[in-house]
């Protein structure tokens, strides 16, 4: 009987809504670390750019648990993303680009892209244009929000070259 009950213990601390978030953290993390390997990232970028991806996905949880939409969270955790890679790379004297694929490769709504195409191959037309909106949805959230983080940078930037 106390296997069983330490077992019961163990999987309820397991389903916890805390300990999926940190699961997802983690996640993240190893996913994003994975990406900068499988792009040949130099190993003393590894772990600011995978810490770029843990943080832009702590962003994006935080905005949808305020009730934000997928559309608005892929903005906010986008822009993030693009405002810490540019810090980064400033500190590391390295390319932003560098930071900001690892760091938005966390965001890619792969997921709602597979169903898409699944429920569009078996006809289901309804499910698929659900789908297809949430995926368009973050893609544009993403691309927006990195976008508008490019030009205020890029307008600072020359604003201070004018100034100095």
């Amino acid at each position: 009987m106390g296997w069983r009950s330490c077992l019961w213990i163990h999987v309820r601390y397991l389903v916890c809504g805390r300990c999926i978030m940190i699961l997802q953290f983690f996640a993240a993390f190893i996913g994003a670390a994975g990406f900068g390997f499988l792009f040949h990232l130099q190993f003393k970028h590894i772990f600011p750019a995978a810490l770029g991806g843990v943080l832009t996905w702590v962003i994006y949880v935080i905005a949808n648990t305020w009730g934000f939409d997928v559309f608005i969270s892929s903005l906010f955790a986008s822009a993030f993303a693009a405002i810490y890679s540019e810090v980064i790379a400033k500190i590391r004297k390295a390319p932003t680009t560098l930071f900001l694929i690892i760091s938005v490769v966390v965001l890619i709504p792969g997921g709602s892209l597979y169903y898409t195409m699944s429920y569009a191959v078996q006809r289901q037309w309804q499910y698929a244009a659900m789908y297809g909106s949430k995926t368009v949805q973050c893609a544009l959230g993403l691309a927006i929000g990195m976008s508008l983080i490019w030009i205020f940078h890029d307008m600072a930037r020359r604003v201070y070259s004018l100034i100095h």
